[in-house]
């Protein structure tokens, strides 16, 4: 693969990067996925190669909130197994907002994961916070969606969504069908 340099961010295509399923970080202009060694060794060169499955391209990038393409609105949870996920403004570091993307394919909050409530697949379903069981309930794909991108259940087909784009806070989040153009979450 290519060799990837540091360079100083010009907003360049190619300085682009999007988290995708199976943590994934694909370069947009190449279409490729950033990849390392397999031995985890510090300081070993990274290159971009082929999305493919494997420890060497899944990274786990830093907690950060989801933002909703609906302003000011982010996902955020009560921290507790059980809880709702919510619609919210983002507030700059709430713990309540800070997500992470797994390589086994969760989406975490505080040791918890996004879970559709009961596994449950019909839209409109609600989503929590769960303990981890990596249960199907749990399980989320990163699909680049308009000038987003969506969660979506691989168990439903369906993506988590806020209901009618409504930006009412505390709106408890649904799984809905997956469309490129919904402004929503």
């Amino acid at each position: 693969g290519a060799k990837e340099v540091l360079e100083p961010c010009a907003g360049y295509a190619s300085q682009q990067w999007t988290a995708a399923t199976g943590a994934h970080l694909v370069n947009g202009t190449a279409g490729l996925c950033l990849s390392g060694s397999a031995s985890g060794t510090n300081g070993s060169r990274v290159w971009l190669g082929a999305c493919a499955t494997g420890a060497s391209r899944a990274w786990t990038l830093p907690a950060a909130p989801v933002r909703s393409q609906l302003p000011g609105q982010c996902v955020a949870s009560s921290s507790q197994a059980g809880g709702a996920v919510v619609i919210a403004p983002c507030s700059s570091g709430a713990a309540a907002q800070q997500w992470t993307a797994q390589p086994d394919g969760t989406i975490r909050q505080a040791g918890q994961c996004l879970d559709v409530t009961g596994a449950g697949t019909a839209s409109g379903t609600t989503v929590d916070l769960a303990a981890c069981t990596s249960g199907a309930g749990q399980q989320w794909h990163i699909n680049a969606a308009g000038a987003g991108q969506q969660f979506e259940n691989p168990q439903s087909g369906l993506c988590l969504a806020d209901p009618s784009d409504r930006t009412v806070n505390g709106t408890q989040l649904v799984i809905a069908a997956c469309t490129g153009g919904d402004p929503g979450t």
